[in-house]
């Protein structure tokens, strides 16, 4: 519960890493205690990370980054949907969850998930209507140019003709002018932080784009993972 009230306040870098270990709470083994350990070792290396908001002014007024891994819960084979919605360049709302159906390709994941950024993306911005903010079509960057395609044209195939319809929220938001689709390499995804494990300098990386500000993990030179530590801590 604790980890759980962190990651939802302050702290999107430990979203996926909590999501996958509450998934054995109800039954926890010895290998579960170890990975949350592990997030705990994490937070202490950690300690002083702060989530910036602000100082952004000529960023866009909202932005959405919408990823999805495929099929990487190994034991229900289901994908898991990332989202982080940018108000002012500030991170303000972000998202770690396991999709709910099994996908049949990479393509109808990146789909669902970009739906799913969608409706929340809807909220933020009637939000920021009703506080009286104008703004025209939103900014969303997508990884996978097969997602982006068939929200653009609609196109059916034997991958996507059977992407139930509560998941055409985003061609319809697309359609409406509410949202732009912008391509983004999975190297520049900041989403990709939601949806898996990452090395540090990937982590490190993603993590300054989010705002969250902090020293630096140190790498163990010999295994090239993270040390848990800071460099500051490392000396003394």
């Amino acid at each position: 519960g604790s980890l759980m009230y962190l990651q939802v306040c302050t702290r999107p870098d430990i979203a996926f890493a909590v999501g996958v270990v509450s998934r054995f709470s109800s039954d926890p083994r010895r290998v579960h205690w170890g990975a949350v350990k592990k997030i705990f070792r994490y937070l202490q290396g950690s300690a002083d990370t702060t989530l910036t908001l602000g100082g952004k002014p000529d960023a866009p007024l909202m932005e959405l980054w919408t990823d999805s891994d495929y099929a990487g819960d190994h034991e229900s084979r289901r994908s898991t949907t990332g989202f982080t919605v940018k108000v002012l360049g500030s991170t303000v709302i972000w998202a770690s969850r396991r999709q709910k159906a099994v996908s049949r390709s990479s393509l109808e994941a990146e789909y669902i998930a970009l739906s799913t950024g969608c409706q929340t993306l809807r909220w933020v911005a009637k939000l920021l209507a009703q506080l009286g903010f104008d703004f025209t079509s939103i900014p969303v960057y997508v990884d996978n140019q097969g997602a982006i395609e068939t929200t653009k044209n609609g196109t059916h195939s034997e991958k996507t003709k059977h992407i139930d319809v509560a998941y055409k929220y985003g061609r319809e938001a697309l359609q409406s002018g509410f949202i732009e689709l912008r391509y983004c390499p999975t190297e520049d995804m900041l989403a990709d932080l939601l949806t898996k494990a990452l090395g540090v300098e990937k982590l490190e990386r993603f993590k300054k784009s989010l705002g969250i500000t902090g020293h630096p993990l140190r790498t163990d030179q010999n295994t090239g993972q993270g040390t848990g530590r800071t460099k500051e801590q490392e000396r003394q």
